[in-house]
C-alpha cells in the first residue's frame, strides 16, 4: 500500500515536472523527453499501461527527432514500450520492441554492452514464457557473460540472469 501511495505521489511530482520542461526546454528538448519517460515508468508501476505506452511513445518521438533513429534513449525507449507490451499480454509487440532496441544497442555498444546483455535478459524471458527455450537459453548465456565479465559473479544482475537460466527447459 505504501509503495503504491509513493508511485502516485512520483507520478504527480512527474506531471509537474514535465509542464516545466515542456514550458522551460519545449516539446523537443530531451529533457522534456526524460521526464516522460519518468512519468511512463510511475504509471507502468502503477499499472497504468495505457498511460505508460502514451508516456514512452512520446519520449521515442522526440528522441528519434533528437538522436536520429540509432540514438541510445531510442533503444532505451523501444525497451520501455515492450515492456509494456508485455503487461498488456501483446508478445508479438514485445518481441519486435525488444529487437529493435537490441539492433540499436547492439550498433553503439557492440555485442558485448551491459545494455544490451539487459535487453538480452528481458528479451530472453520472453522467449521463456512464450515456450521457445533454444532461444531464451542462448539469450541469457549471452547475458550472463558479460555481466559476469562486467560486474562479477556476485552482482544482482549477474544473479538474475543465472536464476532466469535456470528456469529454462
Amino acid at each position: 500500500m505504501q509503495a503504491k501511495r509513493e508511485f502516485h505521489a512520483a507520478e504527480d511530482l512527474f506531471r509537474s515536472a514535465l509542464a516545466v520542461a515542456r514550458e522551460r526546454y519545449g516539446l523537443r528538448d530531451t529533457v522534456y523527453a526524460h521526464t516522460l519517460n519518468h512519468l511512463g515508468t510511475a504509471q507502468f508501476n502503477l499499472r497504468s499501461f495505457d498511460g505508460a505506452e502514451r508516456s514512452f511513445r512520446e519520449a521515442l518521438h522526440v528522441f528519434e527527432g533528437a538522436e536520429g533513429l540509432l540514438g541510445p534513449n531510442v533503444a532505451v525507449a523501444w525497451s520501455n514500450l515492450a515492456q509494456v507490451a508485455r503487461r498488456q499480454g501483446d508478445e508479438r509487440r514485445a518481441e519486435d520492441e525488444y529487437l529493435r532496441g537490441l539492433r540499436i544497442l547492439r550498433e553503439i555498444e557492440g555485442p558485448e554492452g551491459v545494455q544490451v546483455a539487459a535487453v538480452e535478459a528481458n528479451l530472453a524471458v520472453l522467449y521463456r514464457d512464450t515456450h521457445r527455450p533454444e532461444k531464451a537459453k542462448w539469450l541469457l548465456v549471452h547475458a550472463l557473460r558479460i555481466f559476469e565479465a562486467r560486474f562479477g559473479p556476485d552482482h544482482p544482475n549477474t544473479a538474475i540472469v543465472r536464476g532466469h537460466l535456470q528456469h529454462v527447459g
